[in-house]
């Protein structure tokens, strides 16, 4: 129910926001958090129950501040309220002095340092990923994944992680030229190259 993707610099989500299991569309908001402390910014996202992002976020704080009280504290919450949030998946992005440091966050809230080319998490992880590896860049990847997967939508939102700066776009017609892949036709653009993949 959820597209958010991390690709240098930027991160990008979009913003529908659907119930559980049901694909019921509830409105909008935003799935990228934007956490200032004094010596260091964090960035964080996640796929996860819906409303906890609070104790997600608090827990992330804690973690970065060594806190551990707060930490166990937060992770008491998240496991009383649901156990979905437990087991949630995100991304975290540690930023200090212009230099990004990339975490996932897995089962338990477990983060986990990784460095790769790009990441996505969400209902629509699959299809931004297939955009990465057809040279998009985050905006497209996200862009992919709203035309084809219902529970995903715009607006799209995302932040330039190196500068601050924060971005919207309504509609596809916003992003400029999009190179996305034809839902109808299924036909790649010009400026796509596909790799055989070596088995």
């Amino acid at each position: 129910m959820t597209c958010v993707v991390y690709k240098h610099p930027f991160i990008v989500g979009d913003q529908k926001y659907t119930r559980d299991y049901g694909n019921t569309r509830l409105g909008r908001y935003t799935k990228i958090y934007v956490l200032d402390k004094p010596t260091y910014k964090l960035y964080t996202a996640y796929a996860g129950d819906s409303g906890t992002e609070h104790l997600f976020n608090s827990y992330m704080l804690a973690a970065f501040d060594n806190d551990h009280e707060a930490m166990s504290k937060a992770h008491k919450l998240c496991k009383e309220y649901s156990d979905k949030a437990i087991s949630c998946v995100g991304i975290v992005l540690h930023v200090v002095d212009k230099k990004v440091t990339t975490y996932t966050v897995g089962m338990n809230l477990l983060l986990t340092p990784i460095e790769w080319p790009y990441l996505t998490i969400g209902s629509g992880e699959d299809l931004a990923a297939g955009a990465f590896e057809m040279g998009a860049d985050a905006w497209q990847a996200v862009d992919v994944a709203t035309r084809m997967d219902g529970a995903c939508g715009y607006p799209l939102d995302g932040y330039n992680v190196v500068t601050g700066e924060y971005t919207i776009h309504y509609s596809p017609a916003t992003l400029g030229q999009v190179k996305s892949v034809s839902v109808v036709s299924n036909v790649l653009p010009a400026s796509f190259s596909i790799v055989p993949a070596v088995c």
